[in-house]
């Protein structure tokens, strides 16, 4: 939800440069609300890539992925597939 992005925020800053790890995000909000994720999170994430999944994405080190608007991310071995998958209480 919403609510989530400060602490999202705050958890990104402290990932410095010691930590490779692959992190996805998921932001459950209505579809009617557009983000920009780099403009929300660009300026704290220091060490890592910010990447929207459009389809498929190999997982990489050092890289923090956000689904499209609307979309789930599966895990699928070494890849993040983006899908739109059925709404739950009117979210995805």
């Amino acid at each position: 939800s919403a609510g989530s992005i400060a602490p999202i925020k705050k958890f990104l800053e402290v990932c410095d440069e010691s930590i490779s790890t692959p992190i996805a995000i998921v932001i459950h909000s209505g579809s009617d609300i557009e983000r920009d994720y780099a403009n929300i999170f660009g300026h704290v994430i220091k060490n890592y890539r910010l990447k929207i999944v459009e389809d498929e994405t190999k997982i990489e080190e050092k890289h923090v992925y956000f689904p499209k608007i609307g979309h789930h991310l599966i895990v699928d071995g070494d890849v993040l597939v983006s899908t739109r998958g059925p709404e739950v209480n009117s979210f995805r």
